[in-house]
């Protein structure tokens, strides 16, 4: 009998804005990976969690809650990616609780990639310490707060959002302190993880020295037919 084969894990952490969903976009497509954003799995829970706490619902309500959340439907939904999503799923993620229990969907979904995909890109803030140690290849991607500032502040404008450059720089450094101070699964450099520096990088540029990185630790691009 042949032994099954593992999917491929990558995972990616890193405050916010540093470039994490954009380079798991680009390295997913490069090496037939599934991409999953955690941020956006939080924030669908959000939306399931707008009328109640996790704590009020019983055991029953909370396995089907979390069984709704792999449907594609539900993370592709574009309310998840306005600011008031990314608010609420914040605070909801302080709770214990509610990522102890979401650990279990995050892995089964890392390691059951749809077919024909080989594996699994995950980006996050605790996704290579807590949710996928185990990961070979892991990323923490970081940039200074004022590179990150005005990064968001020119996705804002692209979306018609009036903010200052001020008021997107506090936010920023208001979120990098609760996801560093917060005591349940902390933003944290998990070891031996390949260390980017996207401050001065373009996309094009942070794509590919991740890619050099990744193939210095045996990972190859699939060959294209």
């Amino acid at each position: 009998m042949n032994p099954v084969a593992l999917p491929i894990l990558i995972t990616i952490d890193g405050p916010a804005a540093s470039g994490k969903g954009t380079l798991a976009r680009n390295l997913g497509a490069m090496y037939q990976l599934q991409w999953l954003d955690s941020g956006l799995i939080y924030r669908a829970l959000a939306f399931e969690l707008a009328e109640h706490s996790w704590g009020s619902l019983t055991a029953h309500e909370q396995y089907a809650l979390l069984s709704r959340l792999k449907e594609p439907s539900v993370l592709d939904n574009p309310r998840l990616r306005l600011d008031a999503a990314a608010a609420h799923a914040s605070r909801i993620a302080q709770d214990a609780s509610l990522r102890q229990s979401l650990l279990p969907l995050q892995r089964e979904m890392a390691y059951h990639p749809p077919p024909p995909l080989r594996g699994t890109i995950m980006d996050g803030r605790d996704i290579g310490t807590v949710v996928l140690p185990e990961a070979p290849y892991k990323i923490y991607l970081t940039a200074d707060p004022t590179a990150r500032a005005k990064r968001r502040n020119k996705e804002l404008q692209k979306r018609g959002t009036s903010a200052t450059l001020t008021s997107v720089l506090a936010d920023i450094e208001q979120r990098d302190h609760n996801d560093r101070e917060r005591t349940t699964a902390p933003l944290t450099k998990a070891e031996n993880s390949i260390v980017i520096d996207s401050s001065q990088l373009s996309i094009q540029q942070m794509t590919q020295q991740a890619c050099q990185k990744l193939q210095q630790k045996g990972l190859l691009k699939p060959r294209q037919r």
